[in-house]
Parts: structure tokens; sequence; C-alpha cells
């Protein structure tokens, strides 16, 4: 089994089951690959990454980012501040103004 280390905040402390120990306020678990940060909300596993700060996620070659709304999964990437996304070679770019209440597309195709 892998080794598990703890780090704790505070010092009230319990047992469960078998050697891990437990404080009431954990900010880091880590256990092989695997690592969790409850300070900034930082989770990872293997090639999984996950924060919950400005809200990332990684999965090996996937990216998601909500603060600015990115994704990207391989070669593809779709970003929503300004409505873009690209396909390999495909463009598809986008912007809306509130004033007009209108939406305007641009197009990018392979040659």
């Amino acid at each position: 089994m892998a080794a598990i280390k703890h780090v704790f905040e505070t010092s009230a402390e319990r047992r469960i089951k078998s050697s891990v120990r437990f404080k009431t306020r954990a900010k880091k678990l880590e256990a092989g690959s695997w690592k969790l940060e409850a300070g900034s909300w930082k989770l990872e596993a293997g090639s999984w990454k996950l924060e919950a700060g400005s809200w990332k996620l990684e999965a090996g070659s996937w990216k998601l980012e909500a603060g600015s709304w990115k994704l990207e999964a391989g070669s593809w990437k779709l970003e929503a501040g300004s409505w873009k996304l690209e396909a390999g070679s495909w463009k598809l770019e986008g912007s809306m103004n509130p004033d007009i209440m209108g939406s305007r597309f641009f197009f990018e195709l392979p040659a």
C-alpha cells in the first residue's frame, strides 16, 4: 500500500482504522501519485489535475478552465470569453454586443 502523508492545521486528533491519523482540518493528503490540498482546493491524480480556486481541470490532454471559460481537448480548443472554437485546422470565432442585441461570427476553414 502506498505511503500516506498528512499535513494538518490543528491539534485535535482521532484515530480511524489502522495507523492512519486524521486531524480536524487537513491541508494536504498524498497517497502515491494522488495529492489533495484543501487550502486552495487542488486535487492531482496521476495526469489528472483539478483546482477550484480559478476552476481548472486537466486530464491528460484535456484542459478546462472556468475563469475565462476555456476548454482544450487534444487539438480542440473552446474559449467562451470572445466565443472561440478551434478544432484542428477549423476555427470559429464570435462575439456578442449587448447594446445591439446581435452576434457576429467569423469562420476560418482549412484550404
